[in-house]
């Protein structure tokens, strides 16, 4: 999962929210990191854990890895965030934008104290609308290309959206089973059951 997917999972928890966004960021021992985002950054390495070990989301790697190579994890972790977002009415009974102006909120309360990079980034999500954007098959070519930019060799941004067009409804029908497979897990309900303190 990318960023829309991780909110989701936070269950539109606050603290969760920002926990689970500032995973990507703050590596190493959660108790090295302030105690407010602990159960944020436990619940997302239990979701990347729990979701990397499922067969679904594995047959959407296998779909996407002659299109990405050995970024085929990164890359439906990404695709994964447009099928949710294209798809959402499916999976909540919140309007997506409704659900992305919570997101913004949770991130914006925090912003002050995230570490440069983290606060960077969650500027830009916010002014330019990437979570809402995952809907749309051309921001998920927006996604693919900031990522495009940080490695080498480059992605072929064009064949892996091509890709997600002619395998829609099977990877479609995957990351329903990837999703389940999350949110029905018992360590994701008792981490959702922690709520931070400080």
């Amino acid at each position: 999962m990318n960023f829309l997917g991780h909110f989701y999972t936070a269950a539109s928890d606050r603290s969760l929210m920002v926990g689970s966004f500032l995973g990507d960021f703050l590596k190493g021992p959660v108790e090295d990191h302030r105690a407010i985002y602990q159960p944020g950054l436990r619940l997302h390495r239990a979701v990347d854990a729990i979701g990397d070990r499922t067969e679904s989301f594995r047959e959407n790697c296998r779909r996407l890895r002659p299109s990405c190579d050995r970024y085929a994890t990164v890359v439906a972790d990404i695709v994964g965030d447009h099928l949710l977002a294209s798809g959402w009415d499916e999976f909540s009974e919140l309007p997506l934008e409704t659900f992305v102006t919570g997101c913004h909120a949770a991130i914006a309360s925090g912003l002050d104290e995230f570490p440069s990079v983290a606060r960077s980034v969650a500027i830009r999500m916010i002014e330019e609308g990437w979570l809402e954007s995952y809907a749309r098959l051309d921001g998920l070519a927006l996604s693919l290309e900031r990522f495009r930019r940080r490695i080498r060799p480059p992605l072929d941004v064009d064949r892996i959206v091509r890709t997600v067009e002619q395998e829609r409804l099977a990877m479609m029908s995957s990351f329903r089973g990837f999703l389940l497979a999350v949110e029905t897990h018992p360590r994701i309900a008792g981490l959702r059951s922690q709520r931070p303190i400080g």
